[in-house]
């Protein structure tokens, strides 16, 4: 699948016009908060139009949206979500969606053995034993 273009030429008023029903034009005003054209930055106001274009199956919007929980972009990190988001952008056939998803899965092994390692899971110490009188 062709990676998704940015449209700078099309002016923003059009485009919040559009996205009502276009989730290409609701993945444009996401990029355009990314970007900061002709609006302020703001990485919170473009996760919202990432999620509305993604859950109206924008392929491109989907891969993003798994991007912005992987890298904490306008929203708390949730590699549970990133990869929610990045198998429905694969599914679509968003090539770089593939290897982010498996990025993710990569963080979540590494964030599991962190986890045991400080509750001493791996290596039974995790609580004492009981004993019995």
């Amino acid at each position: 699948m062709a990676i998704f273009e940015f449209d700078d030429e099309t002016d923003m008023k059009e485009l919040e016009e559009k996205a009502m029903d276009d989730p290409d034009a609701q993945c444009q005003i996401a990029m355009r908060y990314v970007r900061g054209v002709e609006v302020e930055r703001d990485y919170e106001e473009a996760f919202d139009w990432l999620e509305i274009a993604a859950k109206n199956n924008h392929p491109y919007a989907q891969f993003r949206l798994g991007m912005a929980y992987l890298i904490r972009l306008g929203v708390d990190r949730d590699l549970f979500e990133a990869a929610i988001w990045f198998s429905a952008a694969a599914a679509q056939g968003v090539d770089a969606a593939v290897p982010a998803l498996q990025l993710v899965r990569i963080e979540r092994k590494k964030l599991q053995q962190d986890v045991s390692q400080f509750y001493g899971i791996t290596t039974g110490v995790c609580c004492p034993a009981k004993t019995t009188q």
